[in-house]
């Protein structure tokens, strides 16, 4: 298996989830709307992508029942691997990957993702928690647009929300070139 991070960024992400209140809590600031796109379409089974502490499932409210997938590398009782499930989120995932691993988490989160994928990101800092990618919308839509094609774009507060369905075809790996463009 490829691994999706350095085993440094694992342990600062166990130290950041523990330790920050407001680390995992992602979620918040888009629970009605992800809540409302969940019952609007029915979906029975939801795979959290970068779970965290698994809090996501506590802000949904939802409508009928739906079982609900922790998955985050980062935490030993949400690191199985998961099976593909019709709805993935991945809320506030990308931004705080290290960019070498940025095209693999992708095109992993897009192999999860059956039908539809929810994905907030976040562009600025959020009070004291600054993501480690930090990239205007239109530099994260690029890297989207390989392995997901676009139901939905809002800008909102610190980021934009996208709604996606995963493309059938592999995605494709950024040239050092693009890498380097972060400066």
């Amino acid at each position: 298996m490829t691994p999706l991070y350095s085993q440094h960024h694992m342990v600062e992400q166990q130290q950041l989830l523990y330790n920050i209140e407001d680390y995992s809590r992602g979620a918040l600031f888009i629970a009605e709307a992800l809540s409302d796109y969940i019952n609007e379409n029915q979906y029975s089974e939801i795979l959290d992508y970068g779970a965290g502490l698994g809090l996501t499932k506590d802000l949904l409210e939802l409508n009928h029942q739906a079982q609900y997938f922790p998955y985050d590398p980062a935490i030993p009782e949400f690191s199985t691997k998961p099976s593909p499930k019709y709805l993935t989120l991945a809320i506030n995932v990308f931004e705080y990957c290290e960019l070498e691993f940025l095209p693999k988490i992708i095109n992993d989160l897009r192999h999860l993702t059956k039908q539809s994928t929810f994905i907030a990101i976040n562009t600025r800092p959020l009070g004291n928690i600054t993501p480690t990618i930090m990239q205007p919308n239109s530099w994260w839509i690029k890297q989207l647009c390989n392995a997901f094609e676009f139901s939905y774009y809002r800008q909102v507060g610190n980021g934009m929300v996208i709604i996606a369905d995963p493309i059938a075809t592999p995605i494709t790996q950024p040239t050092a070139g693009l890498i380097n463009s972060m400066g």
